[in-house]
């Protein structure tokens, strides 16, 4: 128990880099009592707080351009769906979005790849 302990204590000691807490926070490792009234703390601050952290909610900004994307690929789906080929769909895309038929075709990828990173799709392992 104390190396589990240990574990979430380094992960908060590395703050404000979050980075160890997220990765801790999304592994198998069970969270302990005192990470868990850590965790609290940083989210809700006592009076007067234990910490000298406090997590901060901000935007995601990269969310943004993921709907920007979206809405730009929409009407290239629904032309396809009409029966319109790729290169025509995303001609007619790109051209009602002001965007080459190319960088329709890049937003499909990306939107495709987040959709398989949130259904949990592994991807091959890059070599080393």
């Amino acid at each position: 128990m104390t190396e589990i302990s240990d574990i979430w204590i380094n992960a908060f000691g590395a703050l404000p880099d979050v980075e160890p807490l997220v990765r801790l926070l999304r592994s198998d490792v069970p969270m302990t009592p005192g990470a868990r009234d850590l965790l609290a703390e940083l989210l809700s601050p006592s009076d007067p707080p234990i910490s000298d952290f406090e997590l901060v909610p901000k935007r995601i900004k990269k969310f943004d351009t993921i709907l920007e994307q979206l809405e730009k690929v929409a009407p290239y789906a629904q032309e396809r769906e009409a029966g319109q080929s790729a290169q025509a769909a995303a001609a007619e895309a790109g051209e009602a979005a002001e965007v080459t038929d190319r960088t329709i075709f890049r937003y499909r990828e990306n939107l495709q790849r987040l959709g398989e990173r949130l259904r949990g799709v592994d991807k091959p392992a890059k070599p080393r």
